[in-house]
Order: C-alpha cells, then sequence, then structure tokens
C-alpha cells in the first residue's frame, strides 16, 4: 500500500489507481522537513491528513477540499501573497479551484504545487 504525507499525495496515489493510503508520521514528518525522530505528535498527524477532505478534477481543472471554509480563506490569502491564484469555490467555499493554463511550463506548474503544498502543511 502506497503512502501519502498531504493531500497532493494523496491525489497521485488516487490517480494511480489506488483505493487506499497509509499515512504515517515518518512521511509527515520528512515532509514537514524534520526528520523522523519522534518531533511529530499524532495530533500533528491528524491534523495534517485533516487538512484536506478530498481532491477532485478533470485535466487541470482540479478542486481541493480543504476541511473548512476557514482553512481554505487563508490557503487563497497565503498563496495570493505567493503569486499563485486559486478561487474558493463550492457552497461554502472550502474548495480551493485550480484551472491553470493548457500552456504553463512545468517549472511554474511545480513551483504552485510547491506552493500549494507549503500552504496547506
Amino acid at each position: 500500500m502506497p503512502t501519502r504525507f498531504d493531500g497532493l499525495s494523496a491525489r497521485l496515489i488516487q490517480e494511480a489507481g489506488f483505493e487506499a493510503a497509509y499515512l504515517s508520521g515518518g512521511a509527515v514528518a520528512r515532509s514537514m522537513g524534520i526528520p523522523d525522530i519522534g518531533l511529530v505528535t499524532l495530533s500533528e498527524v491528524i491534523d495534517r491528513a485533516a487538512q484536506v477532505a478530498s481532491v477532485r478534477g478533470l485535466g487541470l481543472m482540479i478542486g481541493v477540499e480543504c476541511a473548512t471554509p476557514d482553512v481554505a480563506a487563508r490557503a487563497v490569502a497565503a498563496l495570493l501573497r505567493r503569486g499563485v491564484l486559486v478561487l474558493p469555490s463550492g457552497d461554502d467555499g472550502r474548495v480551493l479551484a485550480l484551472s491553470p493554463p493548457l500552456s504553463i511550463g512545468r517549472d511554474v506548474f511545480e513551483a504552485a504545487l510547491g506552493a500549494i503544498a507549503d500552504v496547506l502543511r
């Protein structure tokens, strides 16, 4: 079973055809840039997992459903400060709507994904 460490890795696992994924404290610690020596508490692992409720999409149009509208609003503001435009979507604004142009370059796309992953940590 593959290991996920955030919502984006969960999406990749899902797109690869897996129906389930494992979430480990070690994977979360490494994704946070800290060593896996017991510094990440169970509460932090659960909080990290709870930030993203689901990820849906078609092609480059992707919706990242956050746990709460507040999480989404903070992410939209933080990403805008980093130059990444995402729009709040969904009935209560808890979905981050991502729709990059088809002409987006790989380096820009990867930088945007990195910013999204950082903000949702």
